[in-house]
């Protein structure tokens, strides 16, 4: 075998390693108290004055999360059950905004208005009902 198969090979083995681990890093559970919750509206305002709508609601045994753009177009839908998110619909995966779901889960939707920090970015976010 050639010097340059072999870095190639090392080199996809490598990228393999990392993906996977990334991948399992994303699914990874994140544990909160699911207690029922009516539907609650979110405006979350960024620094650079976008916007984006969510709506939440929990049964008592998942919660349902929605994020529309400025454009009314959904950017996630996930679904909180058994510590874990899953994707919904034909979105592509985003676990962005998990950390903030989970917030709110167990906050019960109770704050009118909070600061939180998504991806080293603090937003604002306003509960509209």
């Amino acid at each position: 075998m050639q010097k340059s198969s072999i870095i190639k090979i090392s080199t996809n083995i490598l990228l393999f390693l990392i993906l996977n681990a990334v991948l399992l890093s994303c699914a990874a559970g994140i544990p909160v108290n699911i207690s029922p919750m009516e539907q609650v509206n979110y405006t979350i305002e960024y620094p650079n004055g976008s916007t984006y709508q969510m709506s939440a609601v929990c049964s008592e045994t998942m919660c349902r999360f929605i994020l529309f753009d400025s454009l009314g177009m959904p950017v996630v839908d996930k679904e909180y059950s058994n510590n874990k998110f899953k994707n919904i619909k034909f979105l592509p995966p985003n676990n962005k905004y998990d950390n903030l779901f989970a917030y709110i889960i167990n906050s019960r939707g109770s704050e009118n208005q909070f600061v939180y920090k998504i991806n080293h970015t603090t937003v604002t976010v306003y509960k509209n009902n």
